[in-house]
């Protein structure tokens, strides 16, 4: 299943290091401090 995700990422233009990224910039943050932060409206 990972090679295949892996595949999808490479034909997609997007590095795993990408995606580290922003799985870490996720779980530093709480769901409810993240939408605390979104703009009301």
């Amino acid at each position: 299943l990972m090679y295949h995700w892996l595949v999808v990422l490479g034909l997609s233009g997007v590095s795993l290091s990408d995606v580290l990224r922003e799985l870490e910039g996720r779980t530093r943050r709480s769901g409810i401090a993240e939408k605390a932060s979104r703009p009301k409206g």
